[in-house]
């Protein structure tokens, strides 16, 4: 996988956002966008020594519309989980499902936000960042269905267990 950034180009409402990336650069259907918020520097309470940068995702978009050179994309999707038992896929028990942590107890006093998510809003021109398969994975991945095409299905060997 590869990580590439572009910018947010066009916020259209509250849920929905056009990135500039686009089939061009690599973006599938399937890929999530994180919105990244300015760097905050971490800084040890007791030697006030700048430990290093810290960029904190705002928000997640889902790529909705995925056209040549841009993307639409979505705060809100679902994911279909699948299920495998012994390294048998079961598609009769795949269902969509909430991941949901739940909160840290914490000391109120101690709480400190990131301003990338309590202060500053998505704005045209924030940076995001995804990861899309590379050329090589894409060819590699493309070159085995058409293997699989041209022995019906079957994959790289024959009916015999023999390399084609």
């Amino acid at each position: 996988m590869a990580r590439i950034r572009g910018r947010v180009i066009r916020i259209v409402d509250a849920r929905t956002a056009i990135i500039n990336l686009g089939r061009r650069d690599g973006v599938t259907p399937e890929c999530i966008f994180s919105v990244l918020g300015e760097p905050e520097p971490i800084v040890d309470p007791v030697s006030d020594q700048v430990l290093g940068n810290v960029a904190i995702v705002k928000i997640k978009l889902k790529a909705a519309d995925v056209n040549e050179a841009f993307t639409i994309a979505t705060t809100r999707w679902s994911e279909l989980r699948f299920a495998w038992t012994g390294g048998v896929f079961l598609p009769a028990l795949a269902k969509r499902e909430l991941v949901d942590q739940g909160e840290m107890l914490v000391d109120k006093e101690e709480l400190q936000p990131w301003k990338a998510k309590t202060e500053i809003p998505v704005h045209v021109g924030d940076l995001v960042e995804v990861e899309v398969k590379d050329t090589r994975e894409q060819a590699d991945q493309q070159e085995g269905e058409q293997g699989e095409e041209r022995n019906g299905g079957k994959g790289p060997e024959g009916e015999d267990g023999s390399s084609v």
